[in-house]
């Protein structure tokens, strides 16, 4: 009864419950899913600017690379060290559902989650891999579109027993009665549906006609209905695979893929099996035990979990050995063709976190040479660097000087006054005080940008090795572009 939420003064309806979750307990996370899901890999721009949200998060950038790695998405073999790769070899919309899915468990899981909160994590990313593999013979961005949208079918229900406060022990408390039904229980308590909850929360959010279609009692499209089958796979093996709903959703899993009834069933528990092996490489092991498996399921000896790097959120560690990959990496595409805006972003990969340069920025020369525009960055953690960074090329300042010659500079207290000179006001008002690298990007004799690269987040100094490892990659990049 509504009674018990006043008393203790908590939200009461779909409407209060939508503004409490959505607009203060994680607008963050709202945020983050929606910036992700409207980048499209059409975009060149998308392409850099989910380069730079995975590595702007040193435990996602791990997980990325180390899930790309993965046999369930590296059918290859051919390892990748960088996320420009893991883009170029598994999709786009692979790496950024992913992304999402990261954010979405990290938000629901940095604390520590009740088992009602764990139970609904596990069954939203089993039910997000069941509905996948459901659409697998749609294009790759629907099979994700319809990853997510599972993955979300359940965030009213997540939100509410991640956030919901002093709710949670009142309805917890009324659900451990005998014979208590959860849609009752909840309704009398918070005056809402967790299902009207999580449409309430995609439409505020903006997540997509799929979520938002499976959600609805709607016509089903081949999307939604992945979704909504997906989540009644979840909630019925989540009771056991000798559970009586188990026999009646391998008819519907049949009907729906076209398929004899006995190859359903063998696709059910293989997903669930990947499932639980994914969860594993995700580093997800509060739900891992609570997603169900084929019984012969032998966890031991497969897939050993490698631990996240350690990464400081103050600066960035160098990695000779990442440097050396994506050194060989470029030189094997020298006269090879290329994705030019793949090379870029490896190469600015290369100078974060290979070199350890906190911030590495890519710049390229508008049409007639006038001025020199910021094209893609990483290491960006404020915003708004790349934006401001818009030079005009003259003889008195430091990129006509530059674009003179083919030479990469270190401008640092040893330059001359004149070179220093060449530092003017505006430049110095984007750029900020401290030394930095940067190099012309020539191709075939003529140049057509820069690389520019500092410390200036952490106050370091620069070392010199880090200048000649910064030229290597300059000379790499100039060889690539030139064979093209």
């Amino acid at each position: 009864m509504a009674s018990d939420a006043h008393k203790v003064n908590i939200p009461y309806g779909t409407k209060d419950w939508v503004n409490r979750l959505a607009r203060k307990e994680m607008p963050a996370l709202a945020h983050s899913v929606q910036h992700l899901g409207g980048l499209t890999a059409s975009s060149e721009a998308s392409v850099a600017e989910l380069v730079k949200v995975v590595l702007e998060d040193p435990n996602l950038t791990s997980r990325i690379i180390r899930i790309s790695n993965s046999a369930h998405y590296n059918k290859t073999g051919v390892r990748t060290n960088t996320i420009s790769r893991a883009i170029s070899m598994i999709g786009f919309d692979t790496i950024r559902s992913l992304c999402i899915s990261s954010k979405v468990i990290d938000a629901l899981l940095h604390n520590a989650p009740n088992d009602r909160l764990l139970q609904v994590v596990a069954q939203s990313f089993h039910s997000a891999m069941q509905a996948k593999t459901l659409a697998a013979k749609a294009k790759s961005s629907v099979q994700e579109e319809v990853f997510v949208s599972a993955l979300l079918y359940q965030i009213g229900e997540a939100s509410f027993w991640c956030y919901g406060g002093d709710a949670v022990t009142i309805v917890d408390a009324k659900m451990r009665i005998p014979g208590a039904n959860k849609d009752d229980v909840v309704d009398e308590v918070i005056g809402t549906k967790f299902r009207r909850l999580s449409f309430g929360l995609a439409k505020a959010w903006r997540l997509g006609d799929t979520l938002l279609g499976a959600l609805q009692n709607k016509p089903l499209t081949s999307g939604t209905g992945a979704v909504r089958l997906g989540h009644e796979i979840s909630v019925a093996t989540a009771e056991g695979w000798d559970s009586p709903k188990i026999e009646a959703l391998v008819k519907k899993v049949a009907k729906f893929k076209n398929v004899d009834e006995e190859e359903a069933l063998v696709e059910l528990i293989e997903c669930a099996d990947r499932t639980v092996s994914l969860a594993r490489e995700w580093g997800a092991d509060k739900i891992e035990d609570l997603i169900p498996s084929s019984a012969d399921f032998d966890t031991e000896g497969e897939n050993e979990e490698e631990e996240d790097s350690e990464c400081s959120e103050e600066q960035v560690e160098e990695d000779p050995e990442l440097q050396l990959n994506i050194l060989r990496e470029l030189s094997l595409m020298a006269g090879t063709k290329v994705d030019v805006n793949l090379v870029f972003n490896m190469v600015l990969e290369g100078l974060n976190r290979g070199i350890g340069l906190d911030r590495a920025l890519l710049a390229l020369k508008t049409r007639g040479d006038k001025n020199i525009l910021g094209r893609y960055m990483i290491g960006d953690l404020e915003g708004g660097f790349g934006k401001r960074f818009n030079f005009p090329i003259k003889q008195d300042n430091i990129f006509g000087y530059l674009f003179e010659g083919t030479t990469p500079f270190w401008l640092n207290e040893q330059e001359s006054s004149a070179n220093r000179a060449l530092i003017t006001s505006e430049i110095k008002a984007v750029l900020g005080e401290g030394e930095f690298f940067v190099a012309p990007i020539v191709m075939r004799g003529r140049s057509i940008g820069l690389f520019y690269a500092d410390c200036h987040l952490s106050g370091r100094a620069l070392r010199r090795e880090q200048f000649a490892a910064f030229n290597h990659f300059v000379q790499q990049v100039n060889s690539v572009l030139s064979s093209q």
